[in-house]
């Protein structure tokens, strides 16, 4: 059983391993919350009820009803892919760059006086 702290719809955090709780320090938080889960809902730690991720792109909401955090999935659009650099781009890139090399410089030719 694991238990989150819900910060916002597309946040958590899950219970730390180890702190104090109930005025004591524990070894083992995660099991002194589920023996105790009055005192994980004074923490602000709830039971995070997982669901399995669809296929495709989805991103986590999260969402408390009573005294349990509840995973659901929602849609995306991913971002589309940076286009490649142009050849040209390149190019210029490279003699810049092969520029910069002969004259042991690192400006812009196009900005050296002339």
């Amino acid at each position: 059983m694991t238990f989150a702290k819900l910060i916002e719809s597309t946040h958590i955090v899950r219970a730390p391993h180890d702190g104090i709780s109930d005025g004591r320090y524990h070894t083992d938080l995660p099991r002194f919350y589920q023996k105790h889960p009055d005192k994980a809902a004074v923490d602000g730690f709830f039971e995070l009820v997982k669901t399995d991720k669809p296929e495709g792109y989805y991103e986590p909401r999260y969402t408390k009803d009573g005294a349990k955090i509840y995973q659901t999935w929602e849609p995306f659009t991913p971002p589309e892919p940076e286009p490649d650099p142009l050849v040209e781009q390149v190019e210029q890139t490279a003699s810049v760059v092969d520029y910069n090399i002969m004259m042991g410089t690192l400006a812009d030719p196009s900005e050296m006086e002339e």
